[in-house]
């Protein structure tokens, strides 16, 4: 009879019914207003009921009355020896402290046979969970005790603890949203350690974890040997800064041999050996909830026992940064298990990555791309690469040339071959008009292209010389893919130079947006602390647009100086102090993604550069071990990376666009696996019929640059 609206009036009818009432064992009349009059007459037709078990009084307004006369008849027909209820919900009442006090009194009876009792949100404060504790303390019937959003404080969770220590009845409290901070928990622990007969305990959205003292997990958790369910979603176990929770937790996890059901999401726990636990043969938990926490990366070895695991264990670790499984904020129990079934079968480590390098335009990215990839026979070349455009020779044109992306690039390189031009001839290629802005070919450039060169766009030729002779480099549209790769030890490190113009962001945060990826930003070292000049605030600027993409892994960042040679012997001093200084507050406030001490300082003279290449590729591979660390994908994932190569061969001859649907590469898969008809292929058969499966791997293949996804279409080598 819930929300029936009955009022006192219809209390009344109820009441005079259940004093004859024989056969009656469960009345439910919450939200009906009845109020302190309608409970009085409710509550005293009990003392002559005796076959009622079960009575939900859920928001009547019970209690609402200064003399809480109403409570004081129910406390005399709970004593009366007559009443039989063994359970009462109360909830969203208005019992108070008072109201409280005057119920512990029934719980101190042995007439009182109630065995459930529901309080949830009635105003308690600390002295009415202090009565209700110190009359648990003798009470040897009530099993279920449900205090959920009262203010209990830290002082009723104390006296609660003491009442665990000693109780032997009680098997289920929700001590939920009850404003009990870290010595009450410590409190509870403690008596939790040296309880026999609680099964289940709730105590989420507190403040457990604000402060040091870790007795619940130590003093309880560890040493109970009845619990099987513990929910503590909420408690700031991360507040301190140090890993105590972290360890504390992952003791008692690996201690305790009773527990089923575990919740600790949202708690800005950060340390993995709290799930090593959980995936040990040996562990009783099934259910597990570490959900919206800080975790990063789960070892490749737990990874494994996990999935060994994932038929008797339901565990969700969505919401956490996660790069190891790669599955992000996305690693529900559904998505874990498909990963890490397919990775059980196929282990790999992960052995290609990208750095995409970041700045402002004229910051020197393309210089730093050259100088990194640059063979000892073109070291000279690159040297001059540095002169002054004017001073440059042929074949250095020759580069320049190539890297124009145009369909005309190869007839431009032919005409500087042929007709020897070096950097000093530039000017004699383009004509400045009268009209501001507008760039010409020159009469000998028209000439030159009228006669063997005609596929040459002759006014954008001009406009590409005349940027290159005012700019004094090469500069980046868009986002361009180095062709060399850096070879690092048993990985290999693509490079991407970045444009750093501001109408290329868009571009930018998609490719960016990758946890599995390094980024580099380079700064001058004239523009720290100088707000005049045109890269101040270059660092500070790009790694905040970084962070705002999403979660970086640690060592994901790097940041470096430049352009070292242009600044006076002088002032160059200052300007490194200045860099350092920035770098500290930039390093500081990147949550780990800036793990090296210094700047990297590139220094590209010829008495500089090898030991320049040797520091950054020494920082290089650190980095890549702290971003590949624990980052192993299955073999079927670069299978499919070779799938999608020769694909894109295979449209580059037919001269289609680079581009296909995903049922379209669910095809490929199909006609590989019946080529290959071995178990890598009954694996990838298993990824394309699974779409969490075959999003994992799209989303490793874009993480190493080999696809771009749009929706149902994948762009194949999209730099």
């Amino acid at each position: 009879m819930d929300k029936c609206a009955l009022g006192p009036e219809g209390a009344k009818d109820i009441a005079h019914a259940l004093h004859n009432n024989k056969s009656l064992l469960r009345l439910e009349l919450g939200g009906n207003m009845i109020g302190p009059l309608g409970g009085n007459v409710i509550f005293n037709s009990l003392e002559f009921n005796s076959t009622l078990q079960e009575l939900g009084l859920r928001m009547n307004r019970i209690g609402g009355c200064s003399d809480k006369f109403d409570i004081q008849t129910l406390v005399k027909s709970l004593t009366s020896g007559v009443c039989h209820l063994i359970k009462l919900d109360l909830s969203y009442n208005d019992l108070r402290c008072e109201g409280c006090i005057l119920l512990s009194r029934a719980l101190s009876s042995q007439a009182c046979m109630l065995t459930e009792l529901l309080l949830e949100k009635n105003d308690i404060e600390k002295n009415g969970a202090i009565a209700l504790a110190d009359a648990l303390c003798t009470n040897t019937t009530l099993q279920r005790l449900d205090l959920k959003g009262n203010n209990v404080c830290d002082d009723g969770a104390v006296a609660i603890g003491r009442m665990l220590s000693c109780n032997t009845a009680l098997n289920f409290m929700n001590l939920s949203s009850c404003s009990i901070g870290n010595a009450g928990g410590s409190a509870i622990g403690i008596g939790v350690g040296q309880n026999s007969s609680l099964e289940e305990l709730i105590l989420d959205s507190n403040s457990l974890g604000y402060g040091d003292d870790t007795s619940f997990f130590l003093k309880g958790i560890s040493l109970n040997n009845t619990l099987t369910n513990v929910r503590l979603k909420g408690n700031k176990f991360a507040a301190t800064k140090d890993m105590l929770w972290d360890n504390a937790i992952a003791d008692a996890l690996g201690n305790n041999s009773t527990l089923c059901h575990v919740d600790l999401s949202n708690n800005s726990l950060s340390d993995s050996s709290i799930v090593d636990d959980i995936a040990s043969s040996t562990s009783s938990i099934t259910y597990f909830d570490i959900s919206d926490n800080n975790l990063e990366h789960i070892s490749i070895e737990t990874q494994l026992l996990l999935a060994k695991r994932m038929a008797t264990l339901e565990i969700d670790m969505s919401l956490n940064p996660l790069s190891s499984p790669p599955l992000g904020r996305l690693a529900t129990h559904s998505n874990l298990e498909s990963y890490l079934t397919l990775l059980a079968s196929e282990k790999t480590e992960v052995s290609r990555i990208r750095l995409m390098v970041l700045g402002y335009g004229g910051v020197g990215k393309s210089t730093f791309c050259r100088a990194m990839t640059a063979s000892e026979d073109a070291k000279d070349m690159f040297q001059t690469s540095l002169n002054p455009v004017s001073e440059w020779k042929s074949d250095r044109l020759v580069h320049w040339a190539e890297q124009l992306g145009t369909v005309w690039s190869m007839d431009a390189v032919e005409l500087i071959k042929t007709e020897c031009i070096v950097g000093k001839d530039l000017t004699t290629l383009f004509e400045e008009s009268d009209i501001e802005d507008t760039v010409l070919p020159s009469k000998r450039l028209l000439d030159l292209a009228s006669t063997n060169y005609t596929k040459i766009d002759c006014n954008t030729f001009a406009k590409a010389i005349h940027a290159l002779s005012q700019k004094g480099y090469l500069s980046t549209v868009g986002v361009l893919k180095v062709k060399d790769t850096l070879k690092l030890g048993t990985r290999t490190c693509s490079m991407i130079d970045f444009a750093g113009q501001v109408e290329f962001l868009v571009s930018h945060q998609l490719l960016l947006s990758s946890m599995h990826t390094i980024c580099m930003i380079i700064q001058p070292l004239s523009s720290f602390g100088k707000p005049s000049h045109r890269h101040f605030g270059s660092w500070n600027y790009w790694s905040q647009f970084l962070l705002k993409l999403g979660d970086r892994r640690k060592g994901s960042l790097l940041l470096a100086v430049s352009q070292l040679d242009k600044t006076s012997v002088e002032d160059s001093q200052t300007y490194v102090d200045n860099a350092v200084k920035e770098f500290s507050r930039i390093r500081a406030r990147a949550l780990g993604a800036v793990s090296s001490s210094n700047p990297l300082m590139l220094a590209y003279s010829p008495d500089n550069i090898t030991s320049t290449v040797a520091i950054v590729k020494e920082a290089l591979s650190k980095s890549l071990d702290e971003v590949g660390h624990s980052w192993w994908v299955p073999q079927s994932y670069e299978t499919l990376a070779s799938i999608l190569q020769e694909v894109l061969i295979r449209k580059k001859m037919n001269h289609e666009l680079p581009k296909l649907t995903i049922s379209e590469l669910i095809e490929e898969i199909d006609g590989h696996c019946n080529i290959q008809c071995n178990g890598s292929s009954l694996l990838l058969s298993k990824m394309k019929n699974d779409s969490n499966l075959m999003q994992r791997a799209i989303s490793y293949l874009e993480a190493v640059g080999d696809v771009m996804q749009a929706g149902d279409w994948l762009l194949l080598d999209p730099i």
